[in-house]
């Protein structure tokens, strides 16, 4: 099947490595999600953009352009930053967050400030167990500047079913010295520090200098700094993502910086006597998902995350159903 942009190759407007030219000059890309097809009934070409699919004819120039156009396909910029979003698509280190982006973001300028961002952003994580260490890598993997790991528990033989970066000869080790050692292997490029302390109200006020964002999985003891972090937040010193589960229930919640003051929970909980964390390494391996992609939204583009918000869902129950809902 021959591509419907080879019609666009030469001429007033074309494609160039996927640069959208215009009289030679660059003033977008083509979203690089973008796909093409043929119907296999009628051999009619389509081409499918953010905004959906449409049905073109690549022998007439005007058409095929307005269908890229109206199907959201192209996404435009001014000149440099079409150059630098092309760049960052050619970078192997880049290119996959940078594809994410340009998946949804209104011009190739956002696209590049949302990189730059992330590049900029340091991360405080406290709890670096089944959710804080999945946090960590893909937050490392999208190249934020700094992470700064809190967590004062060692690696056991029941961690094993869903921390998937230890090792059976971690156990024993801190987990924080491990999940250092496992990231710096794969990003050399990211400062990486490393605290033991139990986490608490006190030993959490020293290490929140100069961070952008906090995400909190901790779970030992129950609701452990909540109420502190969104104090924090509120007050305006960073954006905080809490994430966890409860039973078959799991949870994240956001918190922008400076957002409207919120109010402790009414209860304090203990665990039972008998207690067994509903640790599966399937849920643990979601909710960390569904954390960092908030946590690397807000930085990357925090106009598209202004207000605070939880969503929370059964982990048991198939199709997923995600109500957001306003704390």
């Amino acid at each position: 099947m021959e591509s419907i942009f080879s019609h666009l190759e030469e001429g007033p407007v074309r494609f160039e490595d996927g640069v959208f030219l215009a009289d030679e000059k660059p003033v977008g890309i083509l979203r690089p999600s973008t796909i093409e097809g043929a119907s296999l009934a009628n051999g009619m070409r389509v081409v499918s953009g953010p905004a959906g699919a449409t049905y073109v004819d690549p022998s007439h120039l005007q058409d095929l352009v307005e269908g890229l156009i109206s199907t959201k396909s192209v996404l435009f910029g001014n000149a440099e930053k079409v150059s630098a979003c092309a760049e960052l698509l050619r970078s192997s280190v880049a290119s996959r967050t940078t594809a994410f982006f340009c998946s949804f973001a209104k011009t190739c300028d956002e696209v590049c400030e949302a990189i730059d961002r992330i590049r900029k952003t340091r991360v405080l994580i406290v709890g670096c167990g089944g959710v804080g260490s999945l946090v960590a890598f893909n937050l490392a993997g999208s190249s934020v500047a700094e992470l700064r790991l809190v967590d004062h528990d060692t690696i056991e033989e029941s961690n094993l079913n869903r921390q998937f970066f230890w090792r059976r000869s971690d156990i024993g080790a801190r987990k924080v010295e491990v999940l250092k050692r496992e990231l710096a292997s794969r990003y050399p490029n990211i400062a990486i520090e490393t605290f033991s302390e139990p986490a608490c109200d006190t030993s959490l006020s020293g290490l929140l200098a100069h961070v952008d964002l906090v995400v909190l999985t901790a779970d030992e003891p129950l609701g452990v700094c909540d109420s502190y972090l969104k104090q924090a937040a509120h007050n305006g010193k960073f954006a905080l993502v809490t994430a966890g589960y409860f039973h078959s229930n799991l949870a994240v919640t956001y918190v922008p910086k400076g957002a409207p003051k919120l109010d402790p929970s009414p209860i304090a909980w203990k665990r039972n006597p008998w207690f067994i964390g509903p640790s599966f390494g399937p849920s643990n391996t979601e909710v960390a998902g569904v954390a960092a992609a908030i946590a690397l939204k807000s930085i990357a583009l925090p106009s598209y995350t202004a207000e605070p918000f939880s969503t929370h869902w059964d982990a048991a129950m198939f199709p997923r159903a995600t109500p957001m809902e306003a704390i």
